[in-house]
């Protein structure tokens, strides 16, 4: 039972504190379902921590939510598979919060349930990265996967209609068409039976976006969204404890005991936030008393990434010098140290970065195959019914495949490029290969891009893909220039070198985007710029002249362009949400197909702008106009 009103006001002063503390880590919604799962023994608990002083009973308090909050992610499940109106759980969190953990642990839980009822949901883990030509395609995606990767028939397929499911559908952010809408363009609708969960990092998701997920059946009733938080400090100190007990009984020297691995992290007030996210609070832990044996002072995310692929690469060389190798095996890994220590690492470092930029030029791949005659599938089954059991545990353990010729990085008949290859933070699943976080492969690409910067010999890759798609990568080199702002001006160049050339418009930008997400000062006269679909979200231009700018496709949502001057700019398929566009010059602009919901235009001058019937309904209904 929930906390009756009169318990609830014993304890409301010390409360309001905890939530001000909690106000950015939970959603009301959450913050709904955590009041839910307080029970009378919690409230018990609570009473007795607020008659002592307040300090204490804070401290209790926070602890005691953290724990509670753990509890809401499963309740929502539970409650999504009994709920007659909820169809779908759509699962947000930033990189490394634990989403895919999750979902592995869920459709772990949910098998053991259904192996031995057949009568509970059955779990179908779906890694949807490798699914490019399966997901979003206005057909019935389940079926078209099961066909695929299962081999069914149409008849077992219909035979399995009538069974109740979840389907687990992990990393949206993961796939490119994720404009378009979910539920309805993968027919969930003909899966009567079944429940659906779906992971993603919400700053992949446009604003409002949450209606593509939306059931058909009954709309925005059907939908519930949950956010993972951040670790909190009584988290990060329990995992920290946690990873040095864990390091012991396996046998591995840590150099610190686990206060002093808190002490060092509480004393770095630059990496606080970083560590609150459980990935980067691993990679911290892994090298962070290399650092402070090195004396390095300034620790920030590329640091900690960079220091930590250097380190994996030196724990694989001491391993290939320890190990017993060949005689033809020994012989190619003495020519990669054919200088000094730092040629293997630095061989595979290039490894790394080259494998990485061949995945974001391919389609912006995350997973790639490299066999595709590979077939997880055992043919061999007793019945429709086992064939389909085997089969949804297998893709829960293997993943999903997708063909590609992968043969300059994962062949077997160079022994150099094979000691490379098993030396990198990849995980191999028959033939598949992956990093093993995303994070992991954004900052390599990150890595190139930023090179290509420095060397104008490979300028050319800074043209090759558009960045607005992955904010990660975004994120890593705006950081990357605030580091070495001497880069900057190349930046600016690309902008300059797209308004008298178009093909360096993907250049371009990039450019902008890295520009804008590392506020960095722009110029306000961007008049005849070509940057078709850079991503200025959030970003502020008011009185900024855009005059004949090519901005189609341009991520405008919540930007700032008051007054701004856009005379004769093509801002088709824009996406101006939510932007404050009050008192801009939009005379002669084209504005077909933009997306201007919730955008604020009072006063702003229209004539002669070009918009089709549609675009104009749109801008009544969903527009502050006047």
């Amino acid at each position: 039972m929930g906390l009756t009103l009169a318990s609830r006001s014993i304890i409301s002063k010390a409360i309001v504190d905890i939530l001000v503390v909690l106000e950015d880590k939970l959603s009301l919604k959450n913050k709904l379902d955590l009041g839910d799962q307080i029970t009378s023994e919690d409230e018990q608990t609570l009473k007795n921590a607020s008659k002592k002083d307040k300090k204490n009973f804070i401290k209790i308090a926070k602890e005691f939510l953290n724990l509670k909050a753990k509890e809401v992610l499963e309740t929502a499940v539970n409650n999504l598979l009994t709920s007659k109106r909820k169809k779908v759980l759509l699962l947000l969190g930033s990189g490394g919060t634990g989403k895919s953990k999750f979902n592995r642990y869920l459709a772990r839980r949910l098998w053991e349930c259904a192996k031995s009822d057949m009568t509970q949901s059955i779990p179908l883990f779906i890694a949807l990265a490798p699914l490019e030509g399966l997901i979003n395609k206005n057909r019935d995606f389940i079926e078209a996967y099961l066909q695929e990767r299962g081999n069914l028939s149409s008849d077992q397929i219909k035979e399995l209609r009538n069974r109740k499911f979840v389907f687990i559908l992990d990393g949206y952010d993961e796939i490119a068409k994720r404009e378009r809408n979910c539920y309805d363009s993968n027919m969930f609708t003909e899966w009567k039976n079944a429940k659906i969960i779906i992971s993603c990092r919400p700053e992949y998701l446009d604003e409002g976006s949450s209606v593509k997920f939306w059931p058909k059946e009954n709309g925005k009733k059907g939908l519930q969204e949950l956010t993972l938080t951040p670790f909190s400090w009584a988290e990060i100190e329990q995992y920290t404890k946690k990873y040095v007990n864990y390091s012991k009984k396996n046998g591995s020297h840590l150099p610190w005991d686990a206060n002093r691995y808190i002490q060092e992290i509480k004393s770095l007030s630059q990496i606080e936030e970083l560590v609150c996210n459980p990935v980067l609070l691993k990679i911290t832990l892994t090298i962070l008393p290399d650092l402070r044996k090195k004396g390095t002072s300034q620790i920030n995310r590329i640091v900690l990434y960079d220091e930590f692929i250097k380190k994996w690469f030196e724990r694989a060389q001491e391993r290939l010098q320890r190990i017993q190798l060949k005689k033809e095996e020994r012989e190619a890994f003495n020519r990669l140290n054919n200088v000094d220590k730092e040629s293997f690492i630095n061989h595979c470092l290039q490894f790394g970065k080259d494998f990485a930029f061949e995945m974001f030029v391919n389609n912006n791949k995350v997973v790639v195959d490299y066999d595709p005659n590979y077939d997880p599938i055992n043919e061999e089954t007793t019945s429709n019914w086992s064939r389909f059991l085997d089969f949804a545990f297998e893709m829960f353990v293997n993943n999903n495949k997708v063909v590609s010729n992968w043969s300059r990085f994962l062949g077997n008949t160079d022994l150099e490029l094979l000691l490379i290859r098993f030396s990198m933070p990849l995980f191999r699943r028959g033939n598949q290969y992956w990093f093993f976080h995303k994070s992991l492969r954004d900052y390599l690409i990150s890595c190139v891009l930023f090179d290509s910067l420095k060397d104008t010999s490979q300028a050319t890759r800074f043209n090759m893909q558009l960045i607005s798609p992955e904010p990660a990568i975004q994120q890593f080199l705006a950081e990357q220039v605030q580091q070495m702002p001497e880069y900057k001006q190349t930046l600016f160049n690309f902008i300059e070198y797209a308004k008298k050339n178009k093909k360096f418009q993907i250049a371009s930008a990039n450019a902008i985007t890295v520009l804008s997400r590392a506020n960095i000062q722009l110029p306000v006269n961007l008049s005849n710029i070509r940057v078709p679909g850079a991503d200025l979200s959030n970003g502020d231009f008011n009185n900024f002249q855009f005059v004949r700018a090519d901005l189609s496709k341009v991520n405008f949502q919540n930007a700032k362009l008051q007054s701004a001057n856009l005379e004769g700019a093509s801002l088709q398929a824009a996406k101006l949400q939510n932007a404050n566009l009050q008192n801009a010059n939009l005379k002669g602009a084209s504005l077909q197909d933009a997306n201007l919901m919730g955008a604020n235009i009072r006063h702003s001058n229209l004539e002669g702008a070009s918009l089709r019937i549609q675009d104009l309904q749109k801008l009544a209904l969903h527009t502050d106009f006047e």
